[in-house]
Parts: structure tokens; sequence; C-alpha cells
């Protein structure tokens, strides 16, 4: 069962945008549990209290906790939750790679655009789950989903993995060896010793260092900068396609 928390501080907004939620989620078949939350500040300390969602769709502009906080704090608590923006503004849509926000729905015409971002992150969700990395080793055998990896460095004979959940697994493998069995639009070398997953990366500052999403720096080499912007720009490009709905 998908778990979604709906935030808006306006009551008739909030009843209008839960029942659109259960209509399309019945569309398309989608078993959920629908939290509704007039105050950000109330859905912001049930997620520190370890509340778990797969989904937030969020208003931006609210009084106690604006949608920017709220997301920043879900994302800091459950790094895999998928935040929708339900907006009059696109205006806040720069700043929403560091965040990892999904879509940004427009409150006009919000019906199409609204179950379209449904259906998307529900495909997401079971893509997620489908998508990982087998490690394994003589005594044991673990999965760890492309969205927990930050990025993979050569160590020795081992290849590290350093993940978002501040735990690193070892694998007795060459980088290369694993760098061929990970998805190519994901992933990326950006040095003989270290391999970056696109979508955790924020930014690339003065074309010498990579921003990752937990704040790490790291420095690709001089021959694949190029490549890499070029890679960034892509992927980047085709995530801002998704994030604001066309008219």
């Amino acid at each position: 069962m998908i778990q979604i928390a709906v935030c808006e501080d306006n009551i008739e907004e909030i009843d209008k945008l839960t029942v659109l939620v259960k209509q399309y989620l019945s569309e398309l078949k989608v078993e959920a549990k629908i939290n509704t939350y007039l105050n950000s500040m109330m859905l912001e300390g049930d997620i520190e209290e370890g509340k778990y969602f797969d989904i937030l769709i969020s208003d931006i502009e609210m009084p106690e906790k604006t949608g920017m906080e709220l997301a920043k704090t879900a994302r800091t608590y459950l790094e895999n939750i998928i935040i929708i923006f339900v907006t009059a503004h696109l205006k806040y849509a720069a700043d929403s790679f560091e965040l990892s926000v999904f879509r940004y729905v427009q409150k006009v015409n919000i019906k199409t655009k609204l179950y379209n971002a449904l259906r998307d992150a529900v495909e997401m969700i079971r893509v997620q789950q489908n998508k990982f990395y087998i490690l394994e080793s003589p005594r044991s055998m673990e999965r760890i989903p492309y969205s927990d990896i930050l990025y993979l460095m050569k160590e020795g004979k081992n290849t590290v993995f350093v993940r978002k959940s501040e735990k690193k697994s070892h694998e007795r493998k060459a980088l290369a060896e694993i760098y061929e069995k990970l998805d190519h639009r994901e992933f990326i070398s950006i040095n003989r010793c270290e391999i970056v997953n696109i979508s955790n990366v924020v930014r690339v500052e003065a074309k010498k260092t990579i921003i990752m999403c937990n704040g790490e720096k790291l420095y690709p080499a001089e021959s694949k900068v190029n490549d890499i912007i070029k890679r960034l720009s892509e992927f980047w490009g085709r995530e801002l396609e998704k994030l604001v709905e066309k008219q």
C-alpha cells in the first residue's frame, strides 16, 4: 500500500485535492492511504517522529513552513520520497534540483496534470523497487537500490559503494567490472577511481568539483569534464521537462 501525505493550508483546496487524488488512484487501481494536513508543521513533526510516506503532495506558499522547507525535511528523513508541488507559481523551479522535486503541477488545468504526475509517481515507485545492484560475497548477498548509491570508488582490489544511508558496502571486484553491470544512463565514470550516480549530483563548480546531494565533493579527471557536463545537462533537461508540466 502506498502512503501519501497531502499538505495544503486552505481547507477548500485540500478537500478538492484529496478528492482528485482518491479518484485518480482508483482509476490507476492503486491501493493507498492518504493523510491530509492543513498545517505544514504538523506534517513536519510526524515525519521527524518516524511516520513514513512514499509521496508528498504539497502547496509551496504556506504560513508555518513553506513547501520548500517541508520538502527539505522530508528529503532528510525519507530519502526516496516522491515530492509533487501543486502551485500557481513556477518561480521555485530553479531550486528544485537540490531537493529532487519530482514534479510541479500548476493549478491551471490541475485535473490533467495531477493525474499524469500521480501516474508517473506510481510507476517510479514500481521501477525503483526493481532497479538495484546485487552485491555478492562468499557469505552473503545484498540488494542495493540505485537510489541509495551516491558513488562507487576503487579501494585496493575492492570497490566501495558510498550510500545515502551513510552505510559503505564493499565488493571484491574491479570498478570497471561493476560499471559494466550498472545502467549507464544513470551512472558515469568521472575518473579512474570513481563512478557517480548522476541523479544524486547537485551541481558542478568551475568545471572542477562535483557536488553531491549530501554535500560531498568529488573531483573529475580534466579529460572527462566536458562529457560529464554534457551528460548532466541531458539528464537535467529530461528531468526539467518532466518537472514542469506543459500547458
